[in-house]
């Protein structure tokens, strides 16, 4: 940081420059004036500049200096209507709706770009619910904002408040933090669990349906946890031996213990068909979704608008695998009615509830299956889903924001919705280039709503009048499938036909296997995804096959994808010793497939 003296007579004004940015070089002259001592004002750091008599005369230019690099997003959440983003120095930025105070700036204004959360610089993690927000600080405390009617700050009160506040008993301890709509829950040492807020459905786990305005006991979770998910009226974690278990409402189908149509449950209940093999756990609205230890992401509960990714709409009350995606899954997100999953390189996919472009796929259209996020620049380091909107945070730092923007949350400034990603002001990722040399001191308000990095001028007042035309989605390297590196190969390129059912296949993988303690063992899975070209195939068709894995009958493990009542999908899954190397698939009738270029 430089520090400049201007020297006015015996008044001295003291100007900092900030860090990195421009270097100003100046000669002031100025004549002498009533009241004050004659003589020249002057920069410590000259250069010469000639004017009229008695004029003050400037000089401006750009030194060598590089500019300052925007902001670097480690992690990103998303509430009802607004967003926010820890930054690499541990402050957190926010934007979008605050009629209560959520963005955390002191103001209740709507901000269409990010602003600064008050007094927070230690910050880890930030997570967001319908209209509170609430961070994890790197001394293990918590603290939240917002919406306080039913005690969602956990400070004792009812209140909002437009700033942090302390969540009473938790200042130091806390592993992890997840807001649900209107309560939220930390998981601390030891694995145990403490949730406050509304409680109406016993989703804070008390054995209760008393709401809390300070953290209690989540006594459902006896025997601790490792990480905590909070949806709409529900909450879920995963145990101590990698299994999940939820309790809350069930109505939807979303506690996963293969019952439907529960007001609530006070106790928790083992989700069915994942014990032992949960990795990772995502809940909103009235659904929930696990990543386990094979890579797939399951998923459970409300699937009116296909968001659990299964193909159909038909909700469920046991966990079923979300069709299409590739094996490596390792971040998964869940929203109100949307659901989203990244795999191995980094690429974004998103099914269910598509009414403002929250997809992310060019189109305002539901899907049932995943589909990819078009026009990321770069790889997807985690995202975060809202009622109608999606952000996602970059390898890089960069975050990016699609789907509703009526109130500014999609942070470019524009509020105009958005079916593709659009960049939020300021969060610029990798350090900028030093910009060309500048001729006015004054910023220039530059909002810009393309998926391009943006530079530091993004974060200027921004204007609701900003015109906008969504960019042609193209997808970036981030296919929802595998491009084969041969061509003509029967099966891959070209569809085969098998008992009069034809098939093309597109993903193929590698799946590890783990034992009790998760610890990966001497063999493996090979796994294959097929499209089913034919219309009206039924299950029984091809559950019969004879498939063997390089002309030797295996273990084989058949799973189908229904689209509007028909099969779309088939996946195969086989055990598989280290020795084998080469993948091939023998289909009824002779016909082999070789999946080798499918593998990673």
């Amino acid at each position: 940081m430089k520090r400049y003296a201007i020297f006015l007579g015996s008044s001295i004004l003291l100007f900092m420059s900030g860090c990195g940015d421009l270097g100003v070089e100046i000669e002031y002259a100025e004549t002498p004036v009533a009241g004050t001592a004659a003589g020249p004002v002057v920069f410590t750091e000259t250069a010469t500049a000639t004017a009229p008599p008695d004029t003050p005369t400037m000089r401006l230019t750009e030194t060598a200096t590089p500019t300052p690099a925007a902001e670097v997003a480690v992690a990103v959440a998303a509430g009802r209507e607004h967003s926010c983003a820890v930054t690499q120095w541990g402050g957190v930025k926010c934007w979008g709706s605050n009629d209560h105070g959520q963005l955390g700036d002191g103001s209740l204004n709507d901000s269409a770009i990010p602003v600064d959360v008050a007094g927070l610089t230690n910050a880890v993690a930030v997570t967001a619910g319908w209209k509170h927000t609430c961070a994890l600080t790197a001394s293990g405390g918590v603290k939240c904002w917002g919406y306080n009617k039913n005690g969602e700050l956990g400070n004792g009160k009812s209140e909002d408040s437009p700033v942090p506040v302390p969540v009473s008993g938790l200042k130091s301890g806390v592993t992890m933090i997840d807001a649900g709509d209107d309560h939220t829950c930390a998981v601390g040492d030891q694995g145990i669990v403490r949730c406050w807020g509304y409680n109406e459905f016993g989703q804070l786990g008390d054995g209760t349906r008393t709401s809390r305005s300070i953290p209690v006991f989540a006594s459902a979770t006896a025997g601790g946890a490792k990480a905590v998910a909070a949806g709409w009226g529900h909450s879920c974690v995963i145990t101590g031996d990698g299994s999940a278990a939820c309790w809350g409402n069930g109505e939807l189908g979303q506690l996963g213990d293969g019952q439907q149509k529960e007001d609530y449950r006070l106790t928790a209940v083992t989700v069915a068909e994942v014990e032992r093999a949960v990795v990772k756990l995502a809940a909103d609205g009235g659904q929930s979704c696990v990543l386990t230890i094979y890579g797939g992401i399951r998923c459970w509960g409300n699937n009116k608008y296909g968001q659990l990714g299964d193909g159909t709409s038909e909700t469920r009350n046991s966990p079923v695998r979300v069709a299409g995606l590739t094996p490596d899954q390792r971040e998964l997100a869940v929203g109100w009615n949307h659901s989203c999953g990244v795999d191995g390189k980094g690429g974004l996919y998103c099914w269910g509830w598509n009414s403002a472009g929250q997809l992310g796929d060019g189109t305002k259209a539901s899907r049932a299956e995943p589909a990819g996020v078009y026009g990321l620049p770069e790889g997807v380091k985690t995202a975060a889903l809202g009622f109608a909107h999606s952000c996602a945070a970059t390898d890089s730092g960069a975050v990016y924001c699609w789907g509703s923007n009526e109130f500014g949350q999609l942070g470019d400034g524009s509020g105009i919705d958005s079916q593709v990603p659009v960049a939020a002001a300021g969060f610029a990722g990798t350090p900028a280039a030093p910009a060309a040399a500048a001729t006015s001191n004054v910023p220039t308000a530059t909002i810009t709503a393309t998926p391009a990095p943006p530079t530091a001028t993004n974060i200027a007042t921004p204007t609701k009048t900003a015109t906008y035309a969504p960019p042609t989605p193209t997808k970036t390297g981030l296919t929802p499938t595998r491009t084969p590196s041969a061509g003509g190969i029967p099966g891959i390129t070209q569809p085969v036909t098998v008992n009069g059912v034809q098939l093309l296949f597109d993903v193929a993988a590698r799946i590890p296997v783990y034992d009790e303690s998760h610890t990966v063992i001497e063999k493996y899975r090979l796994a294959a995804w097929a499209k089913v070209l034919t219309e009206g195939v039924s299950s029984d068709a091809i559950e019969g096959w004879a498939v063997t894995l390089n002309g030797i009958v295996q273990w084989t493990k058949i799973t189908f994808y229904k689209s509007s009542g028909e099969i779309s999908r088939v996946h195969w899954e086989f055990e598989a010793e280290p020795s084998v190397t080469a993948f091939e698939i023998n289909l009824p009738g002779g016909v082999n497939v070789p999946l080798d270029s499918l593998l990673e």
